[in-house]
Parts: structure tokens; C-alpha cells; sequence
């Protein structure tokens, strides 16, 4: 999915007297702001994508170890079955194959887990970019 806003046209005045009165520096700081306003939308959409793709494909991931894990309960459960009926090696067999699905179901499960936790929610882009933009504009400068 790649989302691009189109990014505004740069607002600038003719130079003249206007640009340099206050209400021609008021008019292009309102400028400023909304192309500055559009461009951390654009980045937020953008990282946001990202964030959102990194996050599915962790979460399939997931979702494949729990289906295995699952599959390997009813492999036990299988052996357990076998094992009360026969009370010899074929429920032994089941019994090591079922645990042996478990096994790779939950190392699956734990990848799938690890990835989702590490990849976090916050896009870091946008923050960066946020904490810049309120900087310039506390020390009251604007590019």
C-alpha cells in the first residue's frame, strides 16, 4: 500500500513592500504552516503504512504457530487416545510426533510474539519530525 499526498504547491509572495508588512508575514506564516501541516500528514500516512505492514506480516506469522501448536494438540490427544487403547508403541509414536509439532508450533508462536513487541506501535519518523518542527518554532524560527 503506497499512499502518497500530494504535496501543496510552496506558497510564496511577490516580493514587494506586502511581503514585508505584517499582515504579508502573517499570510506566509499561515502558508508556511499548512504546507507544514500537509507534508507531517504525508509522513504520518507513510510511516503509518509501514508500521501497519511490518505489524500483518508478524502477525501471520503468529497466526501460523498457533495453528501448528494446534495441530500438535490434536496430535496428542491423538497418542493419548492410542495410548489408553493399545497400551504398546503406536501411541508412543503419536505421542513424540505431537510433541515434536507442539514444540515447532510454540517456537513460532514465540517469533511471531518477539516481532510484534519489538516493532512497537510509534512511528519514530514522525516523531522525530514533530519534536524538530516545535523546536524551530519555540527558538522562533521557521526553515
Amino acid at each position: 500500500m503506497n499512499v502518497r499526498a500530494p504535496a501543496p504547491p510552496p506558497a510564496t509572495l511577490p516580493v514587494t513592500e506586502e511581503r514585508d508588512s505584517v499582515g504579508g508575514l502573517l499570510r506566509q506564516l499561515l502558508s508556511d504552516l499548512s504546507v507544514l501541516v500537509h507534508q507531517e500528514m504525508a509522513l504520518a500516512i507513510a510511516e503509518l503504512s509501514r508500521t501497519l505492514g511490518a505489524m500483518r506480516a508478524a502477525a501471520v506469522s503468529a497466526a501460523i504457530g498457533a495453528a501448528v501448536v494446534f495441530a500438535g494438540l490434536l496430535a496428542l490427544l491423538a497418542a493419548a487416545v492410542l495410548g489408553l487403547m493399545r497400551l504398546l508403541a503406536p501411541w508412543l509414536a503419536s505421542l513424540l510426533v505431537g510433541a515434536a509439532v507442539s514444540a515447532l508450533g510454540l517456537a513460532l508462536l514465540a517469533i511471531g510474539r518477539q516481532r510484534l513487541v519489538k516493532r512497537g506501535l510509534m512511528p519514530r519518523h514522525l516523531e522525530r519530525s514533530l519534536r524538530g518542527d516545535a523546536d524551530a518554532v519555540r527558538r522562533g524560527g521557521g526553515a
